[in-house]
């Protein structure tokens, strides 16, 4: 049984980061290290740590944004990747964010509703279902946001390369 890692923390940036590598073993191949070993750093109960070396490696290498989220988190903001070359649509991102906003809200209500399960007060596991719609949400948000940055920025090189030509 997976231990739960709460969302938001560092154990939590480990696990989803070796996800986003391929999975444990595919990180721990990549580093040189076992699979054991990195499922015990990613384990809220375990002491071990993975240095930022590594972590800026699997980050680089992968192409896994999840420390990269976290670290943002911590710092009081969030991460917006640049948008790469794969022929995102903005309109699928967009639609993708509405559709898990409606899943942040009904978490919310749900949470909200007296007979949730900690009634009106929220429970920890209320939150941290929360957080994981609301994270869903940013991450696409980000998306969105680096994209139409991109294109804006094109096309203001492209505006200004024709004021010079001209």
């Amino acid at each position: 049984m997976t231990k739960r890692r709460d969302p938001g923390s560092p154990r939590a940036a480990l696990s989803d980061l070796f996800t986003a590598c391929g999975g444990v073993e595919s990180a721990a191949n990549f580093l040189g290290r076992s699979p054991f070993s990195l499922h015990k750093v990613s384990d809220p109960d375990e002491e071990r740590d993975l240095g930022f070396r590594q972590v800026s490696q699997l980050t680089r290498t992968f192409r896994a944004s999840a420390a990269a989220e976290h670290l943002a988190a911590q710092a009081g903001g969030i991460f917006l990747p640049l948008p790469d070359d794969s022929g995102s649509e903005l309109a699928d991102i967009t639609g993708q964010a509405l559709v898990e906003a409606a899943e942040a809200a009904r978490a919310v209500l749900s949470a909200e509703s007296a007979s949730s399960e900690g009634g009106k007060q929220h429970t920890a596991a209320e939150c941290r279902a929360i957080l994981r719609e609301f994270d869903d949400v940013l991450r696409l948000v980000g998306r969105a946001r680096a994209i139409v940055a991109a294109e804006a920025e094109a096309l203001d090189a492209e505006r200004s390369s024709l004021r010079i030509a001209s």
